[in-house]
């Protein structure tokens, strides 16, 4: 899974360029772009994926 702080366009750009290079290179992701504060909430939670975590 790959969170991305979305409304951070220097954050952004970085996580797209990384995304294509690690999809060219074979990598299945999950990438999930919102807002920085959602991205800082989900990371710090430690439940499972399908429960916000």
């Amino acid at each position: 899974m790959m969170l991305v702080g979305a409304d951070v366009p220097r954050i952004n750009a970085a996580c797209e360029v990384v995304r294509g290079v690690m999809t060219e290179i074979g990598f299945a992701l999950n990438y999930v772009a919102a807002d920085r504060g959602t991205v800082i909430s989900r990371i710090t939670n430690r439940q499972a994926t399908d429960k916000g975590g």
